[in-house]
């Protein structure tokens, strides 16, 4: 009994030195090389999306999340809804109206973290929307807001293409501090 007494607490020792955490990377060495994280899989909607609304995952390599908090800088994502007009409405334009036929927009600002933006349809103007020779499409771009450095930081995955064709397989972006090599 007394051998077992003794061994026991010897034999719990060595366990318990055995669970030393790893040693810690440098910071240096975790802020220097910028990490390759994958871009996150597109989710099924929680609730149903409006006819035009269109979904996606938005995603922020390890490094770019961490500089944009370090910073305190948020992110600004803006859709632009376009497409072709029709003749009559495309002789109309003018240069003042650019050589886009847009619309209607959409512009959120969020923190930099991993999420799923829904980019609402709701802001389409239903004239312009009627004067659309085939299909709409949707640009989206994601920037830093310049709220606390005067360039922009990231460089992200666009998105273009056709409303339909995006909400059929809804796209996945990542971004990327500009300043990562």
């Amino acid at each position: 009994m007394y051998k077992r007494a003794f061994i026991f607490p010897l034999v719990l020792a060595a366990l318990v030195s055995a669970c030393k955490p790893a040693p810690a990377e440098p910071p240096e060495a975790a802020v220097a090389a910028e990490d390759t994280a994958a871009v996150p899989a597109p989710v099924e909607p929680a609730v149903a999306l409006g006819e035009h609304d269109v979904m996606f995952e938005l995603g922020f390599s390890e490094y770019a999340a961490m500089r944009l908090a370090e910073l305190g800088e948020t992110v600004t994502v803006s859709g632009m809804y376009f497409g072709t007009p029709v003749p009559a409405v495309a002789e109309a334009m003018t240069e003042a109206d650019g050589p886009v036929y847009v619309i209607g927009k959409f512009e959120t600002t969020i923190n930099p973290v991993d999420q799923t933006i829904t980019i609402s349809g709701a802001g389409i103007d239903a004239a312009k929307l009627a004067n659309l020779e085939g299909a709409p499409k949707l640009n989206v771009n994601v920037f830093t807001s310049r709220t606390k450095h005067p360039d922009n930081l990231i460089d992200c995955t666009l998105i273009d293409g056709d409303v339909s064709e995006l909400r059929a397989k809804p796209p996945a972006t990542l971004c990327e501090m500009l300043d990562a090599n």
